[in-house]
């Protein structure tokens, strides 16, 4: 069962007032957003998994049909030119960067290392570049790269050696299904871990084909732009990777005198919040944009 992260203590640093509108970058199965609205909120929240936008019109048809939710199918990397997002005033942002449990399982995407599938992994239908495109396109030295920058891969040179021997072999018919991979992976590695041998691997790959890095970047931008003047925005991120950018983004807000972070260190999950598997590699930070709020 999918179990939000920081569920209480995220939406505790927003500090909502209710009948203000708050922003949801990362609706997933809504559970900050269902959290903000109990406490009388107003929700605008964004999902660019077609899966998780069709299930939360479905689920909180209640909600949205009494104007507490407004539902958009987006990418949080141009929310600052929506419509919706533009016309409110917002009074706090929330990103929660984790992939949902439902999505690492989803077999039928190729995200899952455990059920095989057509190895895809694009979380948006309408992107043009598939993980098998990535894995027949990157030289050997691309994709070491990508596996040791992105998924911290520590055998990322063994690994990518490996897949460039495959597809010598077998050309174009070679890695069409995550299965395929996985077996690779699983004869290259000599590191045993908890974590499955595939698991940072496939990290990377998703990341590459969903071009999250970029998206990121651009959605922290585009968040801060809208945000009203006193309004807060937190960040949850589950991989140094993203951590480190949003660092990066908070600390230059503050260098410039547009924000004053209000978590000196990450927030990393308590005692009982660790109790959840999801939360143990989790960091949030929290940043609040200068001048008078409304």
């Amino acid at each position: 069962m999918h179990e939000t992260v920081f569920l209480q203590s995220a939406v505790d640093w927003l500090q909502i007032e209710p009948g203000c509108t708050y922003l949801d970058a990362t609706f997933g199965e809504g559970g900050h957003s269902r959290e903000m609205i109990s406490r009388g909120a107003r929700v605008i929240a964004m999902d660019y998994d077609s899966h998780f936008f069709e299930a939360g019109r479905q689920n909180c048809a209640e909600l949205i049909g009494d104007g507490r939710l407004r539902l958009l199918c987006a990418n949080f990397a141009q929310l600052d030119q929506l419509p919706e997002v533009r016309a409110a005033e917002i009074s706090g942002v929330i990103f929660d960067l984790g992939t949902n449990s439902d999505q690492l399982m989803d077999g039928s995407r190729g995200l899952s290392v455990y059920d095989d599938g057509p190895l895809d992994m694009r979380l948006d239908e309408s992107l043009a570049v598939t993980a098998h495109d990535v894995l027949m396109a990157l030289s050997e030295r691309e994709l070491a790269d990508v596996f040791a920058r992105l998924g911290g891969e520590r055998e990322a040179k063994a690994i990518a050696r490996a897949i460039v021997r495959e597809r010598k072999k077998r050309g174009l018919e070679a890695f069409l299904t995550s299965g395929e991979l996985v077996a690779t992976i699983e004869k290259t590695k000599r590191e045993r871990t908890r974590l499955h041998p595939a698991t940072k691997v496939f990290q990377a790959l998703r990341m590459v084909v969903n071009d999250e890095r970029a998206n990121l970047i651009n959605g922290l931008q585009a968040a801060w732009q809208v945000l009203a003047p006193g309004g807060r925005l937190v960040a949850i991120a589950f991989h140094e990777g993203e951590d480190g950018l949003v660092k990066d983004f908070m600390k230059k807000q503050a260098a410039d005198g547009t924000g004053e972070i209000l978590t000196r260190h990450p927030v990393v999950p308590d005692e009982r919040e660790a109790q959840n598997h999801r939360a143990r590699s989790a960091k949030m930070r929290v940043i609040q944009k200068k001048g008078k709020q409304c």
